[in-house]
Parts: structure tokens; C-alpha cells; sequence
């Protein structure tokens, strides 16, 4: 959806054109609104926004409190190495790092539910023990925290889809000290690209690997295995900081679908039974095509 300058490349060039303009205009608007009620002297919002504004302000560096500095360091803290507080944001740094939170919020779940949806046409049996889940756990419309919390093998399907089809191929870190691991030596301060995708369909973690199991994620299974195998939003503690909302979300989504309507594949559908979909790779895996699937009433 978004562009971003900041890294000297367009990590979101898969994405809809207008969806980006729309979104960079807007922010836009938004900052030219609050420089000018800053000049007129009026109180401004504190919200991230406005943390990303005050960031491009290294006058009022000496100003800030403990609590504010910290802020302004997040703000910065996805930006190159040589960004540095004493250093204002350009403009396209802010919309960078505005828009990443955008897109890191919401584009993912839309994109991790709609493989939901494929992936429940594609296996309507797995479905079927979907929706039995849904109906004997859930008691009303508006479905609690406690009892999204107890739908166990909802959350073992949302999971084989993960692992087939992780939002993200791979995940950056940078080594906190030298280690050598066999004959390879890793350097403090490099780059180190972990491969999410090979690691979810590695045989040795998850026999038959391009077989879509939801039972992979039964308690049983799960023991036995290694937690370092499922990485979809990371592991320790650069864990993904939205990953229990993304779960959260996607099983609501799922109670309020799955139990009213039958997702099911149709002649538009893509790819045709008994291929894969492909992806894009640019750091995030994007489909090459839309999934189209047919909703139907269950009653």
C-alpha cells in the first residue's frame, strides 16, 4: 500500500498505487494541520503521529523527558544506522515510518485471514471440524476473550495455514556478539537473514511438509518439537509486538464467518486443485493472484 523512501528502495511496490498515494496524501494533510496549529499555538494530540513529528525536532532534544526521549528513539528506530536523534527526520522518513505502522498492522491480518478463507475452501473437512469447534465453544454473537482463548483447534488450523503460508519469508537481526557455529563465524554488528519459510517446510521439523495438517499444532505435537521451528512472527524478544492481536483478530474473524457461511472453491479460483499458489518474495510473500472463493449461507 505504502512507499518509503527512508530505505532507498519501494518495499511496497506489490502494492496498490492508489491505496499509496491515498495514504501518503493523507498523512500529509495531517502534518501540514498540526504545523499549523503548532504556530498558532494551540495544544496538539499525543499520539504516534505526533511522536514522529516531535522526532524531526532535534532543537528540542535538551526539552524532552525521560519518557519522550524514549519515544523519539522508537520513532527513529527503524531508520539506517545513520539516523541519529540529533538528526531531524526528513519528510519521508516520517511517512516511511507512519505508513510501515499502517501497513505492519493491518495488511498483514488481511493478508493471513484471506489465506484463511483459501485454505478452508481448499479443505472442507478441516472446516467442518472448524465450525463444530466454533459452535459447541461459542455461547453468543460476541464471542469473549476467555472462549476465543479455548478455541484450540481453530487456533492449530490459523497455525498449518501460517506455516504453509507465513505472511513474512524471512526475518533480520543483528548479531549482538561474535559466535561461530561450525565452520561459520558470525561477526558483532552483522546482518543476519533467518529464512521463515525454510524452517516452516524443513521435513525434518514437519514430516511430509507440503501436506496441510491442522493436528502439526495438537499439544502433543507441538511438545516434541523444537519452538524455534515456528517463526511466522519471530521468536524472543523481538517477537512480533502485534502477534497476539493478529491471532485475536483472526479467530473473531473466523467465529463470525465460519459459523454463518460455507467458504468453498469456485471456477475462478487460483490455482486449481491439486496446485500451490505462488508468491511474490519481497520480504513479505505476497500471492501472485487474488484468492477467489464462493460464500454460502450455511442455512
Amino acid at each position: 500500500c505504502v512507499c518509503c523512501k527512508t530505505f532507498k528502495w519501494r518495499i511496497f511496490d506489490a502494492f496498490d498505487e492508489t491505496a499509496d498515494n491515498y495514504f501518503t496524501s493523507t498523512l500529509r494533510k495531517s502534518i501540514q494541520v498540526r504545523q499549523e496549529a503548532e504556530g498558532r499555538g494551540e495544544k496538539l494530540p499525543s499520539d504516534l503521529l505526533q511522536n514522529f513529528i516531535n522526532a524531526r525536532k532535534p532543537e528540542h532534544k535538551e526539552e524532552r523527558t525521560k519518557e519522550e526521549e524514549a519515544e523519539a528513539k522508537l520513532a527513529c528506530s527503524g531508520l539506517p544506522s545513520d539516523t541519529q536523534l540529533d538528526k531531524a527526520m526528513s519528510e519521508e522518513e516520517l511517512l516511511g515510518q507512519s505508513l510501515i505502522i499502517i501497513f505492519a498492522g493491518f495488511e498483514t491480518a488481511s493478508g493471513v485471514l484471506a489465506t484463511c478463507f483459501y485454505t478452508l475452501a481448499k479443505y472442507p473437512e478441516y472446516q467442518e471440524k472448524v465450525y463444530e469447534e466454533l459452535k459447541s465453544v461459542l455461547k453468543s454473537d460476541s464471542p469473549s476473550y476467555e472462549e476465543l482463548a479455548q478455541l484450540t483447534y481453530t487456533e492449530q488450523f490459523i497455525n498449518e495455514t501460517l506455516r504453509l503460508y507465513p505472511p513474512s519469508s524471512m526475518i533480520s537481526r543483528q548479531a549482538a556478539e561474535t559466535k561461530t557455529y561450525g565452520s561459520v563465524t558470525i561477526p558483532k554488528g552483522a546482518a543476519v537473514l533467518i529464512p521463515i519459510f525454510s524452517i516452516l517446510t524443513d521435513p525434518r521439523y514437519y514430516p511430509d511438509p507440503e501436506r496441510f495438517d491442522p493436528d502439526r499444532f495438537s499439544e502433543e505435537n507441538r511438545a516434541g518439537r523444537d519452538p524455534m521451528t515456528f517463526i511466522p512472527f519471530g521468536y524472543g524478544p523481538h517477537l512480533c509486538i502485534g502477534m497476539r492481536l493478529v491471532y485475536l483478530q483472526l479467530k473473531s474473524a473466523l467465529a463470525q464467518t465460519v459459523r454463518r457461511v460455507r467458504f468453498e472453491l469456485n471456477d475462478r479460483t487460483e490455482p486449481k486443485l491439486g496446485s500451490e499458489p505462488t508468491f511474490r518474495d519481497l520480504g513479505l510473500l505476497i500471492p501472485d493472484k487474488p484468492f477467489l472463493v464462493s460464500v454460502k449461507p450455511r442455512n
